[in-house]
């Protein structure tokens, strides 16, 4: 008898004796046209059922929900206390082939309220800087420098999926899948879809905030499933806990250069094998005014250092060279990799204390065009 009943315990628990879950992703896809507050109060009644699994959201707001919270100063509060409640917040956007076209693209139409650009910068107004985002017709739309994709839609095949390197609009991105749910039988593929998935992939999900709203059963069904077999969370990650930790475009070997002794630093381009043996170059600016410093005068927002117009400083920096630029230009290897290096040849004057050096790669194909605009680099300059 005793041996039937630990039978039927494991039976029960198929999950418990795996060595490591899968991660598991929740996105919420907040609806421009169904932004209003009570649709931000359905989101924080959404948010409070999650923490209450200790599950974390990812929340991606139409445009139209900066309005709503901006205009409602507890409603904006609400983003930083959702941050530190471990949620994260980015962007939604649907492209003019859309049925619900939010306005905003890089197509030129006499209708849209801005480009893509304006787009962002509104979002960034209620989130900060822009990191993630599931924004439509992405191959003409998606906007500069926002480094994490969501994407996926109808269908058990956008379930499980693992961090993916990309490049959209010209713009590196690493991104990853999920799955729309809209009825309990989807909740089914989901739990399926978890019990089979390997510990390298992740199980994505995403609804919408009327979706809950309707029948809040909808996602507290999973994520009591969740809570069962990882009571601490521990497996269920954001958007940036999946993707943030992957290799950027372009990475610095250092954050800071100390002005008084000089140092060297190496730079990594990685396409993820994109765009093999290509030719690439890496721009370099600085921040701050010198006078004269081109024969355009005295620049007002940055010191081109590198492949500027004139091309006065190519290669160095200040009079006695106290910098030198190498491998700014050249092909990538068979991986689609290359490095270059910036090494301190001595003490940097002291007025560039303070100032960020920042460095930005951009990937050509054989006709000249541009095939990738990277990540920007940054290294501050301290005393």
């Amino acid at each position: 008898m005793r041996n039937c009943f630990v039978l039927l315990l494991l039976l029960a628990a198929p999950n418990s004796a795996r060595a490591q879950l899968p991660d598991t992703l929740f996105v919420v896809h907040c609806e421009f046209q169904k932004a209003s507050p009570q649709a931000w109060l359905d989101l924080r009644a959404m948010v409070n059922d999650a923490n209450a699994r200790n599950v974390k959201l990812s929340i991606e707001l139409g445009h139209s929900w900066v309005d709503v919270a901006l205009a409602n100063a507890s409603f904006a509060a609400d983003i930083n206390i959702w941050r530190q409640q471990g949620h994260a917040l980015g962007a939604h956007h649907h492209g003019v082939t859309h049925p619900d076209f939010d306005g905003y693209t890089d197509t030129l139409l006499p209708t849209r309220v801005g480009d893509m650009t304006a787009f962002k910068e509104k979002m960034e107004t209620l989130l900060g800087e822009l990191q993630f985002g599931g924004l439509d017709e992405a191959e003409t739309d998606w906007p500069c420098l926002v480094p994490m994709r969501t994407m996926g839609g109808i269908g058990s095949v956008n379930i499980v999926s693992e961090p993916s390197f990309a490049t959209v609009n010209h713009y590196p991105v690493w991104q990853i899948s999920h799955m729309y749910i809209k009825n309990i039988a989807e909740i089914i593929l989901l739990k399926n879809a978890h019990q089979n998935a390997l510990s390298s992939q992740v199980v994505g999900a995403v609804t919408h905030v009327w979706n809950y709203a309707a029948d809040p059963a909808l996602c507290t069904d999973w994520w009591d499933y969740l809570l069962s077999i990882d009571p601490l969370g521990v497996n269920n990650k954001t958007v940036p806990g999946v993707l943030a930790l992957q290799t950027p475009a372009l990475a610095s070997s250092h954050t800071l250069i100390n002005a008084s002794s000089g140092e060297q630093l190496k730079l990594t381009i990685n396409t993820q094998y994109l765009f093999p043996n290509q030719p690439y170059h890496i721009l370099f600016s600085a921040s701050g005014v010198d006078v004269g410093y081109d024969l355009a005068g005295s620049g007002t927002d940055s010191i081109h250092l590198s492949l500027n117009i004139d091309r006065l400083t190519r290669k160095s920096y200040l009079s006695p060279n106290s910098l030198v630029f190498y491998d700014t230009a050249g092909n990538l290897d068979a991986t689609g990799v290359a490095e270059g290096q910036l090494v301190g040849l001595g003490a940097l004057a002291a007025r560039l204390s303070g100032r960020t050096i920042s460095a930005q790669a951009l990937v050509m194909n054989i006709a000249g065009d541009i095939d990738l605009v990277s990540n920007v680099a940054s290294i501050i300059i301290i005393p």
